[in-house]
C-alpha cells in the first residue's frame, strides 16, 4: 500500500512541476499575440462604430434638410418668435452676433441653409443664421387685423396686436402641420380666422390628415377633421373631404366620406367572387350638408 501511494505522489508531482524557460517564452509570445489581435479587433470595432455614427449623423442631417425643404415650400410669413432673437454670422452661438431681432420680425429664410437646429436667413446683403427655436415658420393675421396667430409644432398661439400680449393657445395632440393655408372668412359670421392645416403621412399605409381650424367668437376650435388613407392592401382606400363655400349663409358646407375595400356579409364573413377571391367594392359613399350659424356648424336634414 505504501509503495502505491509513493508512486502516485511522484507522478502527481512530476505533472505539476514549473514550466521550463522555453515553455515560458512560448506562453509569453502567445499571450502577446493574443493581446495584439484583441487590440487590433478593438481598434477595428471602434473604427466601424465611428464610421457608423458619422454616417448616422450625416443621414440625420440629410433627413432634417429634406424635411426643411418640404417646410420651405409651404412657409407662410415666417417671423422671429422669441422676445429677443440673436442673428449670428455662422450656425454657432460662439460666432459673431450680427443683430438681435425683436418678437414678430419678418424673416426671409434661404433654402438649403438648414444646419441641425439653425435656419439660414437673408440679412441685408449677407446670409446669416438664427436658431430654429427662435422662429415661427407660419403666421397669419386675423380678419379684423387685431390678432395674429403663430404656429409652432402642434401649438397655435393667439396674440393680441392691440395689447401686445398672448391671449390664448390651442394644441392639436399628435398633429404637426407641414402645410397651412388661410381661408377667406370675410363672409363667415363671427369668424376672425379660418385655417386649413395639413400633415402628410408620406408612407404606404399612412394617412394624410387635414384640420379645419376656426377662431369664432373669440374661441379657437376644430371645425372639421379630414383623412386621406391608402391601405397596404391593394385597392383599399378611405377618405373624407370638406368643401367650404365663400358665403355659408347661402351655400352649404359639404362633408363627404368614401370607403372602398373588402366586402363582408352580415356574419362578418368575407364575400367571395365566382373565382373564390375576396370581393372588393364601395363600403361607404355619403355626403352631408351643413350650415354655419355664426357659432357652430349645423347639419341640414
Amino acid at each position: 500500500m505504501r509503495i502505491i501511494i509513493a508512486i502516485s505522489i511522484i507522478i502527481f508531482t512530476s505533472c505539476t512541476e514549473p514550466k521550463s524557460r522555453v515553455e515560458k517564452e512560448n506562453v509569453t509570445t502567445l499571450d502577446t499575440s493574443v493581446t495584439n489581435i484583441a487590440q487590433a479587433d478593438t481598434f477595428k470595432t471602434d473604427s466601424i462604430k465611428t464610421d457608423t455614427i458619422k454616417r448616422q449623423i450625416e443621414y440625420d442631417h440629410f433627413l432634417k434638410l429634406d424635411e426643411y425643404r418640404v417646410y420651405y415650400k409651404t412657409i407662410v410669413q415666417p417671423v422671429s418668435f422669441s422676445t429677443i432673437s440673436p442673428v449670428y454670422s455662422q450656425p454657432d452661438t460662439s460666432s459673431q452676433v450680427i443683430d438681435s431681432l425683436k418678437f414678430n420680425t419678418s424673416l426671409v429664410p434661404i433654402l438649403d441653409t438648414y444646419v441641425d437646429e439653425w435656419i439660414g436667413i437673408q440679412y441685408g446683403n449677407q446670409n446669416a443664421y438664427i436658431r430654429s427655436s427662435d422662429v415661427a415658420l407660419y403666421s397669419f393675421n386675423s380678419q379684423s387685423k387685431k390678432m395674429k396667430y403663430f404656429i409652432r409644432g402642434s401649438i397655435i398661439y393667439k396674440y393680441d396686436l392691440t395689447q401686445n400680449i398672448f391671449i390664448d393657445t390651442f394644441q392639436i395632440e399628435g398633429f404637426a402641420p407641414d402645410y397651412a393655408q388661410q381661408i377667406n372668412s370675410l363672409k363667415w359670421k363671427n369668424v376672425d380666422l379660418l385655417l386649413l392645416l395639413e400633415s402628410h403621412g408620406n408612407c404606404c399605409g399612412c394617412s394624410d390628415v387635414g384640420i379645419y381650424l376656426v377662431d369664432a367668437n373669440g374661441k379657437l376650435d376644430i371645425m372639421f377633421k379630414t383623412y386621406q388613407s391608402n391601405s397596404d392592401l391593394e385597392g383599399e382606400e378611405y377618405s373624407t373631404n370638406v368643401s367650404l363655400p365663400q358665403d355659408p349663409q347661402f351655400d352649404n358646407i359639404i362633408y363627404s366620406e368614401y370607403d372602398y375595400g373588402e366586402l363582408f356579409d352580415m356574419n362578418n364573413e368575407p364575400i367571395l367572387d365566382k373565382n373564390g377571391a375576396r370581393k372588393m367594392g364601395v363600403i361607404k359613399d355619403i355626403k352631408k350638408h351643413y350650415k354655419w350659424d355664426g357659432f357652430k356648424v349645423v347639419e341640414q336634414k
